[in-house]
């Protein structure tokens, strides 16, 4: 719990990997929680232990404010771009305490009043002035007495002490490691025969119709047509009704009076500037330079020389220094935040604050501001009206579409084309045939779906259908039920779907007896494979460490796995191998066995050695809270979850 007082990331990058350990240590599913529908007594019961909300509070507070220290200003962006779940994570991080908790407790670990005064001196307050008032200070900024203090870093030092020993016990040695590390990179060369589907198909003669006919009956399915349907549609656009809205000018009056601040006018600033630019290459050194420069330029500036003397002098930008440095009226929020800040916090016929640009470096002289004002209601009437049609259009298109079906309806037949060109301007359209979720057009899609959906004894009427801000009224005029179409019309179809299923028959049947060839004489491989004139891939390279195997990656881990498991060679792999296009035996044709005695293998074994100590230990803190948490029983109030 206190860890966050004397731990500091300081590296902005490291957040990935916090994130990941963050939820290495905290990856519960949701779905383990049994969640209480009441705010009741406690923020988390595990076993018999109930976590107060303060408890569960000051846990998500830490995390927040460790990912404040690691991101900076960058926090917000991140927290919504990672979905950074704070909750989750203090969730979860309560959860694995207590368990651990409950563990080093039953284990006999313990802290002392000592240790607890140790931990004081030597991390709270380490460098620091360890004090009474000091420990009060501390204890009123945590909301806690020292009882409680005292009792959970007692608890937090009986977890360190546990986790000590998980840790203790999963350290490998230097020859386990060393082994490891050496079976990571023992080589396996390897090569394969590929039988292709297609090869074999030209061997399938063309059965008697009677089987084909047979094929069909099993695969009818393969050959439906789905349901199609015609039907003219009519879109009631908004923009075609923005003419129809009625809009009062007190409607104008009360917009403008509930959104004054959509009308500022922005602040402004009229400047005058000297620029002087990077050089074209990125030299730090010559950067540097032009740095000096625009400082000294900028002292001369404040210093009260004349501003246009020193544009003629030291300006590098020709457009402006012509022009005496004017740069005319900026408004605020047209350049960059720094810009902005340095000329709008300069008062009038002042030089503002050194500005570093993409480009360079910019001295500006302000000479007049205007602050931000309100624009009257006269200048901005046509923008309200304009507004304020867009907004009611829609709702407009949705009335005349609606009024439409509704008098066709009881008009008892009259045509839904005479009807619309008498009331509107909307020009109709027809779809023929479509099926599935395509559509007349990319902004009508769902609309044919729609259509299939319609009941029998409403297929008939018109129907209003609503996608966005525009309403569309559709007819159906020609509706084709899905069928299977008749074995004469898909024959060849039939054909090519049979041969193809038997040359997969006969190319792994193929495959099968290759391999037992191979599994004979697994030197032979590539021998009898060009006896049959099949297809050899091969040798390729392949470590545990590095396994992808070029051509023959699509065969699956399975293929990888039988690999690995081969000590000695040459030697056939146990199985045929499925691939996209058809069946592959393999064999392993020589294993090369790593050799951690040369001087660059002791080398990187060094490297390889911290860390796999670190994650042989993560494995066994997470292997050790995966078996505690299948044995805890865990209730939680399901409101923290929504926080």
């Amino acid at each position: 719990m206190l860890k966050f007082i004397h731990q500091n990331s300081k590296i902005v990058t490291y957040v990935f990997l916090f994130v990941a350990v963050c939820f290495m240590f905290t990856g519960v599913s949701l779905d383990f929680f049994q969640s209480r529908k009441s705010r009741g007594a406690y923020a988390v019961k595990v076993n018999e232990r109930e976590v107060p909300y303060r408890e569960y509070e000051r846990v998500k507070e830490n995390i927040r404010e460790r990912y404040r220290r690691m991101l900076g200003e960058n926090f917000e962006k991140f927290m919504s771009s990672f979905n950074l779940n704070i909750s989750r994570q203090a969730l979860d991080s309560v959860l694995n305490n207590a368990l651990l908790s409950e563990e080093a407790a039953a284990m006999g670990f313990v802290g002392s009043e000592d240790k607890v005064n140790e931990y004081l001196a030597t991390k709270v307050f380490a460098g620091q002035e360890f004090s009474k008032d000091a420990v009060r200070g501390l204890l009123q900024s945590l909301g806690m007495n020292f009882k409680q203090f005292s009792a959970e870093v007692k608890e937090e030092l009986a977890r360190e002490a546990y986790v000590g020993l998980l840790e203790d016990v999963s350290i490998l040695s230097e020859g386990e490691i060393s082994a490891q590390y050496a079976r990571q990179n023992t080589g396996y060369t390897v090569q394969a025969v590929k039988l292709s589907t297609d090869d074999f198909k030209s061997t399938i003669t063309t059965p008697s119709d009677d089987v084909l006919r047979a094929t069909y009956q099993k695969t009818a399915v393969n050959y439906e047509q789905p349901s199609k349907v015609s039907y003219d549609y009519y879109v009631f656009s908004p923009a075609l009704f923005e003419k129809d809205v009625i809009v009062t000018p007190q409607d104008i009056e009360f917009y403008y009076s509930e959104r004054q601040s959509d009308f500022k006018a922005p602040e402004q600033a009229r400047i005058k500037t000297i620029t002087l630019l990077y050089p074209k290459e990125s030299d730090p050194a010559l950067m540097a330079d032009v740095k000096t420069k625009a400082q000294k330029v900028h002292e001369e500036a404040l210093s009260g020389r004349p501003f246009g003397e020193l544009v003629q002098q030291y300006s590098e930008d020709l457009p402006t220094k012509l022009a005496g440095g004017d740069k005319g009226w900026i408004t605020r929020g047209s350049q960059s935040k720094e810009y902005d800040a340095a000329v709008f916090n300069a008062s009038p016929q002042s030089v503002a604050d050194l500005i570093e640009t993409d480009y360079g470096y910019e001295i500006v002289y302000v000479e007049e501001r205007k602050e931000a004002t309100v624009k009257p209601l006269e200048s901005v009437r046509n923008e309200i009206e304009t507004l304020l049609r867009k907004q009611e259009a829609p709702s407009y298109a949705a009335a005349k579409a609606h009024e439409i079906v509704a008098t066709t309806s009881k008009s008892g037949g009259e045509p839904l084309a005479k009807l619309i060109s008498d009331k509107t301007s909307v020009v109709g359209q027809k779809a023929t045939l479509l099926s599935g979720s395509s559509g007349p057009a990319p902004t009508l899609k769902g609309l044919t779906q729609q259509a299939l959906q319609r009941p029998v004894a409403e297929r008939l009427q018109p129907a209003l259908y609503s996608i966005g801000d525009s309403s569309v009224i559709y007819q159906i005029t020609e509706y084709k039920e899905s069928t299977i179409l008749p074995f004469e019309e898909v024959r060849s179809s039939v054909l090519e779907s049979y041969k193809a299923e038997q040359a997969k028959t006969e190319s792994q049947k193929a495959a099968k007896e290759f391999l037992k060839l191979v599994q004979a004489k697994p030197s032979d491989l590539v021998t009898l494979a060009k006896e049959k004139k099949y297809t050899v891939v091969g040798p390729l390279e392949i470590t545990r460490k590095n396994p992808s195997v070029g051509e023959l990656q699509n065969l699956g881990p399975d293929f990888t796995k039988s690999t690995f498991s081969s000590d000695t060679a040459p030697r056939a792999l146990d199985t045929v191998f499925k691939s996209p296009d058809g069946f592959v035996v393999a064999g392993v044709q020589k294993v090369t066995r790593f050799d951690t005695t040369t001087p660059e293998a002791k080398k990187e074994l060094e490297e390889y050695t911290e860390g796999a100590r670190e994650a042989g230990v993560q494995q066994t803190i997470t292997s050790t809270l995966a078996m505690l948490k299948t044995r805890a029983l865990v209730d939680v109030d399901e409101s923290i979850l929504v926080q």
